[in-house]
This record gives structure tokens, C-alpha cells and sequence, in this order.
């Protein structure tokens, strides 16, 4: 009886080895090889992705270096300040709007927009639909003109027929210029 046990023992205890062997060998390593080619699959999905995405900056950038600059940057008119053309610019918006312009100063910007910059500070008091007109003139404007920072508060509606709020804005623009002949040379 006991040499029938140890013929089939002998089997078992290989066997059972074997498993034992797979278990704590093998399938560590297959399970290594599924999470290696799973990150190789990310790994290329990512490239493609990049890949893609670097080939449409190139056409972006294209497109954007072939726009004319001409107008997206203010340039003097007939021998004028920029300033002057900037704030022409600004009342005429205003009137549009349906407002006019209390005040027109001079301001300092930290935006950094690659070229120099004219900001001026511009204040009114308006009823709240015509400050939101002048917002949206002022920001669809070409020349581009920038809103760079606003205060609005509210005022006394005093002055003005009208069922919506009054408020006294204080608007920041910021308008990207060319330097001056007479700049440059310096």
C-alpha cells in the first residue's frame, strides 16, 4: 500500500511543484509582460497624439505668420501721436455706444503682448446697457483695443431716463503699437 501511494505521490508532489513554480514565477513575469505592453500601447497612443497635435501648431503657426499685421497693430496716422488716434478711437466707440467719455488718461500696463503697448484709462458714467455696448465695440475694434482691467460700480441714476442700473466704469485698454520713426532711431 505504501509503495501505490508514493507511485502516485511522486506525480503530485511534481505536479503540485510545478504549479507552486508558475505561481510564483511565472505569472509575475506574464503579468510583468501584459502591464510592459500596455504601457508601450499608451506610450504609442501618446506619440500619435503628440505627433498630431505638433504637425496642427505647424499649420496654426503658418496661418498665423501669414495674417497681415497691418491690422493688428496701431500705427501713427498722418504724422499723429498714436495716443491721439487711440482716443479718436475711443470717443467715436463711446458715441456709437451711446455715451461719451468723462475722462481719457494715460496708464501703465503689465501686459506683455510683444510689441509696445499704449494703455490709457478711460472712465464714464452710463446707464448699464450702453457701458456693455461700448465693452463689446471696444473689444471687436481693429485695430485690436484690449480691455486690460474694469471697475464698475453703481451711481446715481440722476441725469438719466432709464429702468436699468447707472454705474461709473473705469476701464484699462491697452492698444499694441509700433514705435515712432523718430523712437526707433533712438
Amino acid at each position: 500500500m505504501i509503495y501505490r501511494a508514493s507511485r502516485y505521490l511522486a506525480p503530485a508532489l511534481t505536479l503540485a511543484l510545478v504549479a507552486l513554480a508558475w505561481i510564483a514565477l511565472a505569472a509575475p513575469a506574464v503579468e510583468w509582460k501584459r502591464q510592459a505592453l500596455r504601457a508601450a500601447a499608451q506610450a504609442e497612443a501618446t506619440y500619435l497624439r503628440l505627433l498630431t497635435t505638433h504637425s496642427t501648431l505647424q499649420q496654426d503657426r503658418d496661418a498665423f505668420q501669414s495674417i497681415p499685421t497691418d491690422q493688428a497693430i496701431w500705427h501713427p496716422t498722418d504724422g499723429r501721436a498714436v495716443t491721439l488716434d487711440v482716443q479718436t478711437a475711443l470717443g467715436q466707440l463711446a458715441e456709437q455706444a451711446g455715451t461719451t467719455l468723462s475722462a481719457v488718461s494715460p496708464a501703465q500696463s503689465d501686459m506683455a503682448l510683444g510689441t509696445e503697448a499704449l494703455a490709457l484709462t478711460v472712465e464714464l458714467r452710463a446707464p448699464l446697457d450702453a457701458v456693455l455696448r461700448l465693452i463689446e465695440a471696444v473689444e471687436t475694434h481693429v485695430p485690436p483695443l484690449i480691455i486690460d482691467a474694469a471697475t464698475l460700480r453703481r451711481a446715481q441714476s440722476a441725469g438719466f431716463e432709464t429702468n436699468l442700473p447707472v454705474v461709473q466704469a473705469s476701464f484699462r485698454v491697452v492698444a499694441a503699437t509700433r514705435p515712432q520713426p523718430a523712437e526707433a532711431a533712438e
